[in-house]
């Protein structure tokens, strides 16, 4: 499966001036990775040390980084109008469920009231931002049919963007939906790498839980062809692999030798994960590897289609994402090669219990 592949050929992002809010996370130091030699970005993360790590691994003149937390709207509105970008994504959030189900007040004034804050500033200020052409808010799986108050936010969060393309022609406001990113930080390959190497059990919370897979350069395929190519008020959806957790565990335990505990599903989480719900269902069309949801206020066709996008859909045999894997060199590298050599960064809760 080759996730938005055509589209990326089509529309490629050079000459851009990218603001990335949370850009020194997994998927912002992959964006730099990818755009950085041909394209002006700003990287606004609350978190120095990061900052000065990219910024010394980079090496770039075409970055500028900017020290501030997404819940400070003057800060958030001062660094668009500083930096005039033609593209925002909206990567910053709170995304540990363990920790959203126990502090709901913060996950709301990051992934809800963060995003707002955005949102607001380009509203405000959309005449003193003139090359502005997309807002693009990086969602995710949970937010389809929420059980948990990290999907919950993630889903207000999107009709937050996407519903501004009743107000303005200009920017366009879309989103992409999109499921566990394999090696990104928190996920659950750096975590059972941790375990293997500090030689622990791998541990599962429930034998049939399956999940989305895609890779980081995966997601940002599908954040560039977004960003050129969805209408405002979309949210683009990409076809995906699936696995079993338990497939992935077994997996690992084989190649070293640990054993497999269960330890039990957490608060709000799903046996199987979905990217469309049947409600949303009659809002999608597809093309080609992607699916392109239209904004909630869209009129309904009286004959469309119901469907449901779930994780249980398509699951990869065990011997094909051992092979999958291996493609990837998953097992040919180091922990610190997850999580850009800070080991640190893996959230690993006292449960043990990956961010799936």
């Amino acid at each position: 499966m080759s996730t938005v592949q055509a589209h990326q050929v089509l529309l490629p992002l050079t000459d851009e001036r990218i603001l990335i809010f949370g850009g020194t996370g997994s998927l912002g130091r992959a964006l730099v990775r990818r755009l950085s030699a041909h394209n002006s970005l700003m990287l606004y993360s609350r978190d120095e040390a990061k900052h000065w790590t990219i910024r010394n691994q980079v090496g770039s003149t075409n970055m500028t980084y900017a020290v501030g937390d997404i819940r400070d709207g003057a800060r958030v509105e001062e660094a668009l109008l500083r930096f005039q970008p033609t593209i925002v994504v909206i990567a910053a959030a709170l995304k540990q469920v363990d920790v959203c189900e126990m502090t709901p007040f913060e996950s709301v004034q990051t992934n809800i009231l963060g995003i707002k804050n955005v949102v607001d500033a380009v509203s405000r200020q959309v005449d003193r931002l003139p090359a502005l052409e997309t807002v693009l808010m990086v969602s995710t799986d949970k937010a389809c049919a929420p059980t948990n108050v990290y999907g919950m936010c993630k889903a207000v969060a999107e009709r937050l963007v996407t519903s501004q393309c009743l107000a303005f022609e200009r920017p366009r406001f879309v989103g992409v939906r999109y499921g566990n990113v394999l090696d990104s930080r928190g996920s659950i390959i750096p975590l059972f790498r941790w375990q293997a190497e500090h030689k622990r059990s791998f541990t599962v919370t429930h034998p049939d839980m399956t999940r989305f897979l895609m890779t980081l350069d995966e997601s940002i395929d599908l954040i560039t062809a977004t960003a050129k190519g969805a209408a405002s008020g979309e949210i683009w959806v990409p076809r995906l692999r699936s696995m079993r957790i338990l497939d992935l565990a077994q997996i690992f335990a084989a190649r070293f030798a640990r054993p497999i505990d269960f330890i039990g599903m957490r608060p709000g989480e799903k046996l199987h994960e979905a990217l469309i719900s049947e409600p949303e269902s009659v809002r999608v069309s597809a093309d080609g590897d992607i699916f392109r949801m239209a904004p909630a206020h869209v009129t309904i066709a009286s004959n469309a289609t119901i469907f449901g996008y779930e994780s249980i859909d398509g699951l990869l045999t065990k011997d094909d994402l051992a092979i999958y894997l291996e493609g990837l060199g998953i097992f040919a590298r180091s922990l610190d090669d997850f999580v850009g050599r800070q080991i640190e960064e893996i959230a690993t809760p006292a449960s043990g219990r990956p961010s799936t």
